[in-house]
């Protein structure tokens, strides 16, 4: 094994050591007042900390509880993020009183007074720690003193007062400008532009050009500087830059310094002070692998699931992209068809980046971010597009062929070793529900539908997962659709994973040589920019031109094509490939090009120039 895989497959898994080490660590920088180091140690931890199972559960209850503390110290603080923190610690432990306290001192930060003194009612009683005594700001691990919960209350019951008879003697108009809550940092963020595509673009077939967009024949002429066309990517792979932190490495892939880290659904920037999108990112809850700007974005990514195939396991950080990006749209593909296409509707539609948490507004990830496709549209999309397969010289051929084969055989021993690692230290959904009742709930609800075959069995597992993790209450985010267990490959509850063949990766591979968008930031200055690789189910079928009529940019991971010339009634609407006519030689863009996509053809590819 090379050093380069390797690197990439070591500190994949959990670990309990460096996690207790981390905390450790962390505990030490807040006494002695850094409480900076201390949020990015307790960071650490969290990502070696699983919690899966109660007693993981617990210990990363803790850990929130402890960032949150940390957050609330910065100068000047930061009450959004370890609002957040401390909603994350509530729903791993709702018994815990502690919490409880950091989110009422976070809440009156915010102006949610409301909030505030519900949450510090709660944190009066004072259980025993159930965790045992494991770390915490200073070494304490009880819960708030029953004086400085008192305190708090009564402050804010004294400030809620002078708020009531503000709002009374001021004019009429509602509450207080400063008691909405988080409210002001969602305002602060830029709202994502109309979905969709202009109305006079058309879906169009010939012969000489297969599947393309034209302007409507019989509308206007499109002006310039219009966007015509949003679109979201159907899967995303984030690229292997971006994923962890490599000493020695830069983001262009050469030099010295640190790769900075990126959101692994919205590819948002997790690390860069003020362009960061979060004070503290949110790991996976299995695995220190994956990275998140917010919760949301945890909670909705559909591959990277927690106890999942791809969760702990090197095979994906040591396979190409590409490769992962195939695996991922036949695994999304499967779960799709499996679900019923009303629930998976009712669970898309209800997610948004502005979901309740707890009383608590999520923080808005990156612009761009929001929830994927609608359900049953990956088949198609993967359908409707030309793989090019017999355009492939054989060499080229046989090399795709071995690693559409080398993956599938790696998708399926992670989903065994998965299985293995799920039963051996009993893991389960969240860390909530005990794997008994899981599975009792599961057997009643089979015996209710009357064996109603494999669709019905997803259903009735996700209503019984979806009904468990609410936390008593505290959880009122949008339910995960239930597809996100079998796109993520999750052995809960007995479900078996979508089957993935060969063939069918080899198609996928091919289609993705062909049709894959490389997403690129706004000010990009080169390929070292590039930060995901995805597939558009509506950008896919824009094709080549050496004189575009297309330019696209990404906010987020959203596609805007933009028109950059007049386009007249029935043209066809094209973007680049690759180099543009008059920066290089024809010759040498047509050569360029057909080395980046083998399958070059002027029927894909719409002209030359």
């Amino acid at each position: 094994m090379s050093y380069r895989v390797y690197g990439a497959a070591v500190g994949c898994a959990p670990s309990q050591d460096q996690a207790d080490a981390a905390r450790a660590r962390g505990n030490a920088l807040f006494q002695a007042g850094s409480h900076e180091a201390a949020i990015q140690a307790y960071t650490e931890a969290l990502q070696h900390q699983q919690a899966l199972n109660p007693a993981g559960s617990i210990a990363a209850s803790r850990l929130f509880s402890n960032r949150a503390a940390a957050l609330l110290r910065l100068a000047p603080p930061a009450p959004a993020a370890a609002l957040e923190d401390a909603q994350c610690a509530i729903r791993a432990d709702p018994g815990w009183p502690k919490a409880y306290y950091r989110s009422a001192c976070a809440r009156r930060l915010l102006g949610d007074l409301d909030g505030a003194v519900a949450d510090c009612r709660r944190a009066l009683p004072a259980p025993t720690d159930p965790g045992g005594g494991r770390g915490g700001p200073g070494g304490a691990q009880q819960a708030p003193r029953p004086d400085e919960a008192a305190a708090l209350l009564s402050e804010l019951l004294r400030d809620q007062q002078r708020a009531q008879q503000q709002t009374t003697d001021d004019a009429p108009g509602g509450a207080a400008a400063g008691l909405t809550g988080p409210m002001p940092l969602a305002a602060t963020l830029e709202r994502s532009p109309v979905e969709g595509t202009d109305p006079r673009v058309r879906a169009a077939r010939s012969a000489e050009l297969g599947a393309h967009l034209a302007v409507d024949a019989a509308g206007p002429p499109l002006p310039p500087a219009l966007d015509v066309l949003y679109d979201r990517p159907l899967a995303t792979v984030l690229l292997k830059r971006w994923r962890r932190r490599r000493p020695g490495v830069s983001p262009s892939g050469g030099g010295s310094g640190d790769a900075s880290l990126r959101c692994w659904h919205c590819t948002a920037p997790l690390e860069g002070g003020r362009q960061a999108a979060a004070a503290a990112p949110y790991p996976c809850l299995f695995c220190p692998m994956a990275l998140y700007c917010s919760t949301y974005c945890r909670d909705s990514d559909s591959f990277h699931v927690p106890g999942g195939c791809e969760c702990g396991l090197p095979w994906g950080a040591v396979l190409p992209e590409e490769a992962l990006l195939a695996c991922r749209l036949v695994r999304l593909a499967a779960a799709e068809e499996a679900v019923p296409p009303a629930a998976a509707e009712q669970a898309v539609a209800g997610a948004s980046c502005d979901a309740d948490t707890g009383g608590a507004r999520a923080r808005p990830c990156a612009p761009g971010c929001q929830p994927a496709p609608p359900p049953a549209l990956t088949r198609q999309v993967l359908d409707g597009l030309l793989a090019h397969d017999d355009a492939l010289p054989p060499a080229e051929l046989f090399s795709v062929a071995v690693l559409a084969v080398v993956t599938a055989a790696a998708y399926r021993s992670a989903c065994h070793a998965a299985l293995r690692r799920w039963q051996r230290m009993k893991l389960q959904p969240g860390g909530q529900e005990p794997a008994a009742a899981a599975a009792d709930a599961l057997r009643t609800q089979r015996q209710a539908m009357g064996g109603a075959g494999a669709e019905g069995l997803v259903a009735a597992a996700a209503g019984m997962f979806l009904g468990a993790a609410g936390g008593g209450g505290q959880d009122r985010r949008p339910r995960r659709p239930p597809q996100r267990w079998l796109s993520g490959a999750v052995p809960v509850a007995g479900l078996r994973p979508p089957e993935v063949s060969g063939l069918e990766l080899f198609l996928a591979l091919c289609r993705i040589r062909v049709n894959g968008v490389a997403v690129q930031p706004d000010a990009s200055c080169g390929p070292g920019d590039r930060l995901a690789l995805a597939l558009y189910p509506v950008a896919a079928a824009l094709n080549h031109s050496c004189r575009p009529n297309l330019g696209l940019r990404f906010r987020g991971l959203q596609l805007i094509a933009r028109t950059c010339r007049p386009v007249a009634p029935g043209s066809q609407l094209t973007i680049s490939y690759g180099p543009q006519r008059g920066k290089v030689p024809r010759e040498q863009r047509i050569t360029e090009l057909k080395v980046r996509v083998p399958a070059a053809t002027s029927h894909a590819f719409g002209s030359w120039g």
